[in-house]
């Protein structure tokens, strides 16, 4: 069995250093077989090659989510870290609870968060933009034995067919965010759920200058609610989890409920099609 292998420069650009161990070596072993290379080797070529240039014209930005394998590394390497962890399992514990299907993943990068819902028995598709993330995303789920859709997110999706629809790490990266929010309104069912985090940071620079300004959650929720979404409120765990997460270190999550507060923004915000 190969030694499990830590990304130190990742670890420390990102300041996580706690991780599952047994996700990251399941990570590990669907990355190494996917390109028939070492760890090592898929790190270094990471590492080596060329970040998307900055003020890319849509077409530009397409093109490179498209062709570059960057994501299909950083996007699932990044699944093992315990907070992302712990969010998955407050994902799935709502999905639960919500009994809303089929859930979309919008925008799923590697497939991690649609592979464990579909293993937990929730009816997933996913969508990404077409390349060399989706053809990891299927080779991964076909690898796992589960069934999942795989689509584009640049066609139009089918008319009210989602419970729920996961648009996790997406938003900041797109350049037509009022027609994206369109069509996600236009996919789901009547009363159905939208699962966002609100990332508008100059952090990253992927991150669309122009929706900066909607690091404002007020801000946002008009925004939202000129395109028929209501805010519900943020996705919690009970506060039992949240003892266990910060005393043991363990991504336990007991049961997920709503908090209705309009403060700060984040992770997991959930809005209502209107």
């Amino acid at each position: 069995m190969a030694a499990l292998f830590h990304d130190d420069r990742m670890d420390q650009l990102l300041q996580k250093f706690n991780y599952s161990p047994s996700a990251r070596r399941a990570i590990q072993e669907d990355l190494e077989q996917f390109f028939q290379e070492s760890m090592e080797t898929i790190a270094r070529r990471y590492w080596s090659s060329a970040k998307s240039p900055e003020n890319l014209t849509p077409e530009q930005l397409r093109d490179y989510y498209s062709k570059s394998d960057r994501y299909v590394y950083e996007s699932t390497y990044t699944e093992a870290y315990l907070d992302h962890q712990r969010m998955l399992r407050l994902i799935l514990r709502f999905a639960r609870q919500q009994k809303k299907s089929p859930v979309l993943d919008f925008g799923g990068g590697g497939g991690g968060i649609a592979l464990a819902l579909a293993r937990a028995g929730i009816h997933t598709e996913y969508a990404d933009v077409p390349g060399k993330l989706p053809r990891f995303a299927q080779w991964r789920f076909f690898k796992h034995r589960v069934r999942v859709p795989v689509h584009g997110v640049l066609e139009p999706l089918p008319r009210h067919r989602y419970g729920m629809i996961l648009a996790i790490d997406v938003l900041e990266h797109l350049t037509d965010l009022s027609g994206c929010i369109k069509k996600l309104h236009n996919g789901l069912k009547a009363g159905g759920s939208l699962v966002i985090t609100q990332s508008f940071s100059p952090e990253d620079p992927l991150h669309i200058p122009a929706w900066f300004k909607y690091n404002d959650l007020k801000l946002f929720n008009q925004f939202m609610k000129e395109h028929r979404f209501i805010y519900q409120g943020r996705i919690k765990p009970d506060p039992i989890s949240v003892w266990i997460y910060k005393t043991l270190g363990q991504p336990v999550v007991l049961h997920a409920h709503l908090s209705r507060k309009v403060k700060g923004g984040g992770n997991l915000l959930l809005y209502k099609k209107s």
